[in-house]
């Protein structure tokens, strides 16, 4: 790679892999409708670079992001967040769940994986514009929301 492609590679590997990357993979998935907390609650997120390559000498890189959210024992919904004014002119509180967080299991989870290839661009633009430098393409995402019931006391 140029001087130039490996800054603007490093520059958008490193934006992924901050606070901005863990915003789009939340809201990527199905767990950004869950709000998790708790005492005990418990993030974890790794990262994997990677290079792959193929038989014209073009290298590509991966990111694989991951996250993991446990040990939480209680979880808000879009719905348990709502004003009860939001849901008709009495005010009357139709869903019970409204006002108050919805328990839950410490064995609950919500996990969110994705990976995204970064490839250096050789196609110009019909519009004549400056061709971009990189594509970037998501080629795996995974969420899986497990929301374990309290036990009986």
């Amino acid at each position: 790679l140029s001087d130039m492609r490996s800054r603007q590679l490093m520059q958008v590997v490193t934006t992924q892999m901050s606070q901005a990357g863990l915003a789009n993979l939340e809201r990527a998935s199905q767990a950004s409708s869950i709000f998790v907390g708790g005492q005990g609650l418990e993030q974890r997120t790794a990262y994997k670079v990677s290079l792959s390559g193929d038989e014209n000498g073009r290298q590509d890189l991966q990111l694989s992001i991951y996250c993991m959210k446990t040990g939480f024992t209680s979880y808000h919904t879009p719905e348990t967040l709502a004003s009860p004014l939001d849901y008709g002119e009495d005010g009357e509180d139709d869903d019970e769940r409204i006002g108050g967080p919805v328990f839950c299991s410490p064995s609950s989870y919500l996990y969110q994986y994705a990976t995204v290839l970064f490839s250096p661009s050789a196609a110009k633009p019909r519009d004549g514009s400056e061709p971009a430098l990189l594509t970037c393409q998501v080629i795996d995402l995974l969420d899986e929301i497990v929301l374990e019931p309290v036990g009986p006391l």
